[in-house]
């Protein structure tokens, strides 16, 4: 598996650096993006422009109730639809504990919709390598996986998901 993007220039999670290419360029189509739960708007933003230039035709978002009372996969996934984004190509997977079942959980939804997945792109704040390894590591079928970060703290943007909207 090759794993690009910026948040991949350090650690690798003891993946192994013949494994981490992270001056590939830019990021190429996937079989699906997958967004990991936060309470963070601008994942939203990052997955509406991907989709709508055409690098997947499938967006998992995820992330339980916990920090949002309608759950941040579901507030993700009714932005991307406010965004203009279809609400067929939009999973939200609710049922989440922690970044592994983000993706042991959104791998049923994956394979539904475009069989055995074989690229990803994560959209991922910028310092969260560990989401990119553990899709690597329950995914095994991912030959190539892209990071899409974000700065999260962003101020010129909206910033977070509030229990008010």
């Amino acid at each position: 598996m090759v794993l690009v993007g910026p948040a991949w220039a350090n650690d690798c999670g003891g993946l192994g650096a013949e494994t981490i290419d992270s001056h590939a360029g830019a990021i190429a189509e996937a079989d699906f993006l997958i967004i990991f739960g936060t309470r963070h708007w601008t994942p939203a933003e990052v997955a509406a422009e991907l989709y709508f230039s055409g690098h997947s035709g499938l967006i998992i978002t995820t992330g339980g109730s916990e920090r949002h009372p309608k759950g941040l996969s579901e507030a993700h996934r009714d932005l991307l639809v406010a965004a203009g984004v279809p609400t067929d190509v939009v999973l939200a997977e609710t049922s989440w504990l922690n970044t592994t079942e983000h993706v042991t959980c959104s791998l049923p939804l994956v394979e539904e919709m475009v069989g055995t997945p074989r690229s990803a792109i994560a959209i991922v704040k910028w310092y969260h390598r560990r989401a990119l390894v553990t899709l690597a590591q329950h995914m095994p079928s991912l030959e190539r996986a892209y990071a899409a970060d974000y700065e999260p703290f962003d101020t010129e943007r909206r910033t977070a998901l509030s229990r008010s909207n």
